[in-house]
């Protein structure tokens, strides 16, 4: 666990004072002398770590952020690295190859990572974008064997290798290679496994890496050439061999003087030799293939010497002086670190030009590096610790990975070994009552994943102290009390530590509850989730989790559960409603206007006419009323059956002909009681808004219920003046009868009139709109602080005033105020917010005694001091 936290830096101290195939084919140059050659790098450069993991043993993953001064503006760039420890015995770099082990076919870095089981990797060489089937532009070397020669005509283009010695290397390389007849003639073979336009007069050898039945592009006649473990098994001239190459086999594609060569040397049932090599371009070098576990492809050389390096081609068409987002690879002046690095082109983050990209490599410590493929192909994947698979790290140029055909991965040859430690996931933060599941995931002494439901001993939770309570059944945790705990994993004698913080009341500054449609607009039916927002006192904010929030209705009808309320209207007779959610005690209010109600019919008295209609024809349609004399109700009959079962059908109860019945004053939602058939028929409304439009409005998406059944529809949207017809839909061949009664139309609630009360400092009288009364306790002055005696003020003033004895605490609720506070104490909380007072509530005579100044701020009263006669006047 302490190796995890703290290890070793690596490199330089880090405070520092492409386009994929879009390739210009010019003159090499000698790196340091030419055209190309590097300015000095003038701009203020910081680079700053953010984060560091193990990947697995002798790899580490580190994130930085890049910042430089360009035209006086700061310009930054999020940097990936990818560090492998060379000494490691189980550290590996190899080549992964598109889907298989196949050039032609393409895939992101992602996928080749976990197809081949790589930790990590990058993006590798360079190919051409536009060809159906690429395949590198560079050389490669993989799993010890040689998949392809460079391009020919490439120069300048440097390639990163590891040799068999386990030592770095960035060089150039060119190819030789020959065809070699049973009859001891030979040919120059000019390529393996490359993207030919013209074949000319050459030879090029493709093998089971190509992996497509394609090979040489060129139009023009050529032959090809099947060789099956050394013997020639076919033979096509002017033409292709079909299908793809066997795993034992090459196919030779050959033009102008090789296709001759082979038509006058080569027949069927022949022995056939064909081998090419690399040849370092620098003479003084040996290297071939046989002396490298790998070897992949690149552009320029970025750095020498730890040092900025000439440009070893032209860059323009790698965006050379662009913002964009790079790859490289390089390594330490002792050869023991591999370096892969990425920076972002995305977001915030602004990719640098490739002389900024040297910069960069040298603020990093590299001695030596290549530039890899860019742009839209720069990619960057890691295995966290503990997980079994790589993830994607970087936020690529275009948004999302773009497949390529090959990748430098890094791998791990260490066999699973013993349990190390483990990581614990789960919520970090948790409110008083809230409950939760954690997980681990095991790692072993490598630093690679381990099976926790696997490992000898299976591991198990449990927490340090006593504010988690641990459900062994179910596996989790619950939050019993606030401050904090520890979530223990272990297995054995080896145990990771998750500090968990519990918010409990004492950390709440304010509550406010957030519906998702505005109560003054809620009808019967409706279904409103209630989300409870927290602010603490330390600024943080968050959502209090819908399960542990307890809800108190006055006045307002309906159900909730979790965090949805499905309204059912008000109470009769009330003119104030109000939700009430406490978090641990701690009350927030949700103020519900209550509109008023005005009839518009009871169908008892009907001075318009109502009628049936049907749309279409093969809909039935009747409307009669029945009841009583004192109590009629509208019937709509319908039957459907005649339908086609894909068309709607309606039937329709319509009021005053086209005219409708008026709805005066601009009501904010029509309520009716409906009799439901239980048929499941779409129940709609059908309005005539001011400037004269239909506006239909849906009342029941189905009428699933039988019974009487309250419900409403909300106009405001509609703007409606006239109810013109009531009708049910159904495109399915029902048969029902609906009936209604009792439409109501309902507005806006209007608050009440100037109700007040006069009381007097040291007088029991009081007037109590007018009206002379007498107080139990007078009003008194304490600490130069004037005390009312709250009960009798708020009962007057038309609010509810509640007291709980046991925890000595006084609830009020007046005019959408809702108000708790405890004797002795001068922390109060007021419309969902902790507010402190210089003074606190007092009991005098068994009643408990506020200040007036709370009186006139949280209850939003308005309070008149005379100080002549010590008069209070709150109204």
């Amino acid at each position: 666990m302490g190796e995890r936290a703290s290890f070793p830096r690596w490199g330089k101290p880090i405070f520092i004072g492409a386009v994929a195939g879009s390739l210009l084919i010019g003159t090499a140059v000698v790196p340091g002398i030419g055209p190309f050659a590097p300015a000095a790098y003038a701009a203020e450069h910081q680079l700053v770590m953010q984060q560091e993991s193990i990947v697995t043993a002798g790899v580490k993953l580190r994130t930085y952020r890049w910042t430089r001064t360009k035209n006086t503006q700061p310009v930054s760039t999020d940097v990936q690295v990818l560090i492998a420890d060379l000494h490691n015995p189980n550290v590996k770099l190899d080549v992964m190859t598109g889907v298989d082990g196949q050039f032609t076919k393409k895939a992101n870095v992602l996928d080749m990572a976990r197809a081949t089981g790589a930790v990590a990797g990058v993006n590798g060489d360079y190919f051409d974008m536009q060809a159906q089937e690429p395949s590198t532009l560079g050389p490669q070397v993989a799993g010890n064997a040689l998949m392809a020669t460079p391009t020919v005509g490439l120069e300048g283009m440097y390639a990163f290798g590891i040799t068999k010695q386990n030592q770095p290397i960035i060089e150039t390389f060119t190819s030789a290679g020959t065809v070699a007849a049973v009859n001891g003639q030979t040919y120059p073979l000019t390529g393996l496994n490359r993207v030919v336009g013209t074949i000319g007069n050459a030879i090029y050898m493709y093998d089971a890496a190509w992996g497509s039945a394609t090979r040489a592009k060129d139009a023009t006649p050529h032959t090809e050439v099947l060789v099956v473990n050394g013997i020639v098994q076919n033979i096509v001239a002017g033409g292709r061999i079909p299908g793809t190459v066997p795993a034992n086999g090459y196919i030779l594609s050959a033009g102008g003087k090789g296709a001759e060569f082979l038509a006058a040397n080569v027949k069927v049932g022949d022995a056939l030799l064909a081998k090419t090599s690399l040849v370092p371009v620098n003479p003084n070098l040996k290297y071939t293939e046989n002396d490298f576990k790998m070897l992949i492809g690149g552009h320029t050389i970025l750095l020498i010497d730890g040092a900025p390096a000439a440009f070893t081609r032209d860059v323009k068409g790698i965006s050379g002086s662009g913002n964009t987002a790079r790859t490289a690879v390089g390594f330490s002046k002792d050869g023991r670190y591999v370096y892969m690095v990425t920076a972002e082109h995305a977001d915030d983050s602004v990719g640098p030009t490739l002389p900024d990209f040297q910069q960069l490599l040298v603020d990093l410590g590299l001695w030596r590096a290549v530039n890899l493929d860019g742009g839209g192909s720069t990619t960057i994947v890691s295995r966290p610790l503990g997980e079994f698979e790589a993830q994607l790290v970087n936020t690529p140029k275009d948004g999302s990975q773009r497949r390529v055909v090959n990748g430098l991965g890094i791998f791990t040859t260490a066999l699973p070994a013993a349990l190390k430690d483990f990581i614990v996931d789960g919520p970090k933060t948790l409110w008083k009552g809230q409950t939760a599941s954690y997980s681990a995931k095991a790692y072993d002494v490598n630093y690679n994943p381990l099976d926790p439901a696997k490992l000898a001993v299976p591991v198990q939770f449990k927490a340090r102290g006593t504010n988690l309570l641990l459900d062994s059944a179910a596996g989790s945790f619950t939050a019993a009390a606030g401050g904090t705990d520890t979530v223990v994993a272990y297995s054995g004698t080896i145990a990771e530590d998750y500090a968990v913080e519990i918010i409990d009341r004492t950390l709440v500054q304010k509550l406010e509850v957030v519906p998702s449609k505005a109560p003054g607009a809620w009808v019967a039916g409706d279904a409103i989730r209630l989300e409870v927002k927290a602010t603490l006192t330390d600024g943080r904010t968050g959502t209090i989790p819908a399960g542990i929030v307890r809800w108190q209705a006055f006045g307002a009808l309906g159900a909730i559960q979790q965090d949805t309320l499905t309204f059912a209207g008000f109470a009769e007779g009330v003119d104030e409603a109000m939700l009430v959610g406490r978090f641990d005690g701690f009350s927030t209010p949700l103020s519900i206007p209550v509109p008023a109600e005005k009839p518009l019919t009871d169908f008892s008295t009907v001075p318009w006419s109502i009628s049936a209609e049907k749309y279409p024809a093969q809909a039935i349609a009747s409307v009669a009323l029945a009841g009583t004399e004192d109590d009629t109700q509208l019937h709509l009959a319908y039957d459907f059956r005649a339908g086609d079962g894909a068309t709607d059908l309606a039937a329709y109860a319509a009021f005053n002909g086209t005219a409708g019945i008026p709805l005066p004053d601009g009501p904010i939602a029509l309520e009716l009681d409906v009799f439901g058939d239980g048929q499941g028929g779409w129940l709609r409304a059908e309005f005539t808004d001011a400037d004269g439009n239909v506006q239909r409005a849906t009342i029941a998406e189905k009428v699933d219920w039988t019974g009487w059944r309250t419900v409403s529809v909300d106009v405001t949207p509609y703007r409606a003046v006239s109810l013109k017809r009531l009708y049910v839909v159904s495109k399915a061949a029902i048969q029902g009868e609906l009936v209604f009664d009792d439409l109501n139309l309902l507005y806006p609630s209007k608050t009440g009139g100037g109700t007040s009360v006069a009381l007097t400092v040291g007088k029991k009288d009081v007037v109590v709109g007018g009206q002379p009364q007498q107080l139990d306790v007078a009003p008194l002055i304490d600490r130069e602080r004037t005390f009312v005696p709250v009960r009798f003020v708020v009962d007057a003033l038309g609010g509810h005033v509640d007291w709980d004895a046991a925890d000595k605490k006084v609830t009020i609720r007046k005019g959408g105020h809702f108000v708790e506070l405890w004797i002795g104490q001068t922390e109060m909380i007021a419309d969902g917010a902790r507010i402190g007072s210089d003074v606190s509530p007092m009991l005098r005579g068994g009643r408990t005694m506020l200040p007036l100044r709370f009186v006139s701020e949280q209850l939003g009263l308005n309070v008149v001091w005379d100080p002549a006669t010590r008069g209070i006047t709150i109204q």
